[in-house]
């Protein structure tokens, strides 16, 4: 899935006047990154902090796909699976020998590698099927530092958590004199 955003930075000072004045240090900033989705699956839940052990291999599966783990723990694709949806990573039936835990993770580009991102606290039945509909949630925040020959400095906005919809631009603006997020919209703001 690939996911494209729009930013515009910009900061607001005071001029020598006192007068204060917009710059726009990057008017059009395109943020995009592409997931890749895979499927995998073990027979036990690992504890609260440890690391994820396997069973099975991991499978890529976009939105949408659908996958029947087989009786040999093996993922194959399954095009007429009538509980599948649009906007989950489906699986279409578990036909292993019993049930299991199914994994969702995330390849990482350079790598190849897969990371879990979520393993599912309750079993996958034998016979049944699965919808894992992953949701995207960004956090904006603005942030500067400055290093001279005495000082480090570093300050930040507080984090705006947005969950973001399918396929549409959102604009997000900090409005510096209230010390918050504005409510993020589908155009740009329009500033005086």
């Amino acid at each position: 899935m690939s996911t494209r955003y729009i930013a515009e930075v910009d900061q607001s000072r005071e001029d020598r006047d006192k007068l204060r004045v917009n710059e726009i240090l990057a008017p059009h900033m395109n943020v995009q990154w592409t997931t890749t989705y895979g499927l995998n699956w073990a027979t036990e839940i690992p504890s609260p902090g440890s690391a994820v052990t396997y069973t099975g291999s991991w499978q890529k599966c976009d939105l949408g796909a659908s996958y029947t783990l087989d009786q040999n723990g093996d993922w194959s694709a399954k095009q007429d699976n009538p509980n599948a949806k649009s906007d989950s990573l489906n699986v279409a039936s578990n036909d292993y020998a019993v049930a299991v835990h199914i994994i969702v993770g995330v390849q990482d580009p350079s790598s190849k590698k897969w990371t879990p991102i979520w393993v599912g606290k309750n079993k996958l039945l034998k016979g049944s099927h699965g919808e894992y509909q992953p949701i995207e949630t960004v956090n904006i925040w603005y942030q500067q530092g400055d290093q001279t020959a005495t000082m480090i400095s570093n300050q930040a906005t507080s984090v705006q958590p947005y969950e973001m919809p399918a396929a549409r631009p959102v604009y997000f603006s900090y409005d510096a004199s209230k010390g918050k997020w504005r409510t993020p919209q589908d155009q740009p703001f329009e500033f005086p």
